[in-house]
């Protein structure tokens, strides 16, 4: 039997309004990832400039990976606002910044940051492998939730 509710919050018999995991998805782009930056470039900038007059190329290092992440940041919020407004074609929007965020990801594991660096000391400048891909997967995701959700085409027709 087909849901034929036609009250304020539903589209067509579909649920559509930002709730749920889409209400979770504008949280994470509007506060979980800029949060994470802000907590974490500050501990950057301690590393990088405390020992920055033995190894001076880190403050080179530091400033592609605060601008990677300052864009990151800033991508993920707008992400989240465009959702919140629930324009159409938010979803496909975002999507892109997904792509954008996922390339700024892989050009931050694949920098050629400088080699007489000790990696300890770049290990708190950049991204490892994991989180790296970590960071893809959630991205591809996220993006398909926006692709396949009933929800979300509701929301955003």
């Amino acid at each position: 039997m087909e849901n034929t509710r036609s009250e304020p919050g539903f589209a067509g018999g579909l649920r559509k309004g930002v709730d749920g995991w889409l209400f979770f998805l504008v949280l994470l782009l509007t506060m979980g990832t800029p949060t994470s930056s802000i907590l974490v470039a500050p501990y950057m900038y301690r590393t990088a400039m405390g020992n920055s007059t033995s190894y001076p190329e880190l403050k080179n290092a530091l400033f592609v990976s605060l601008s990677i992440l300052v864009l990151r940041a800033t991508l993920s919020v707008y992400g989240g606002i465009i959702l919140w407004l629930e324009r159409p074609g938010a979803p496909r929007r975002v999507q892109y910044i997904f792509l954008a965020m996922g390339l700024l990801t892989v050009v931050w594991q694949l920098w050629p940051f400088p080699k007489n660096v000790p990696g300890y000391l770049l290990a708190d400048l950049t991204l490892d492998p994991l989180r790296t891909l970590a960071s893809l997967i959630g991205l591809t995701l996220w993006g398909l939730y926006l692709a396949q959700s009933r929800r979300v085409e509701a929301t955003y027709q």
